[in-house]
């Protein structure tokens, strides 16, 4: 079994804040949504079906093959992320509305 990497230590919720926004934050990240690989502890899920762009799929293919995982798992640790980011204050990004 892999030993998880530790945390580095934070002398402040800002620096906590900055570290989580960087993607120095991304090993982390990733390891937590493999913590959700099938076979693994994790809260009971619903299938839901949603219209994306194609080429954001394949972005999103490719990134996940790249990092070594599904492509499912990390679709669901960014909306995590991007939620995460949205309730603790940071605003969404501007742009077109999907």
């Amino acid at each position: 079994m892999k030993k998880p990497k530790r945390l580095p230590e934070f002398s402040g919720v800002r620096e906590e804040m900055k570290f989580w926004d960087s993607p120095e934050a991304d090993p982390y990240i990733i390891e937590k949504a493999a913590d959700a690989a099938p076979g693994s502890k994790r809260e009971p899920m619903i299938r839901i079906t949603m219209r994306m762009d194609i080429d954001l799929i394949d972005d999103l293919k490719e990134l996940a093959e790249w990092l070594g995982m599904p492509y499912q798992a990390l679709t669901r640790a960014l909306m995590k992320r991007g939620i995460w980011k949205v309730k603790h204050g940071q605003p969404p990004p501007k742009g077109p509305q999907s």
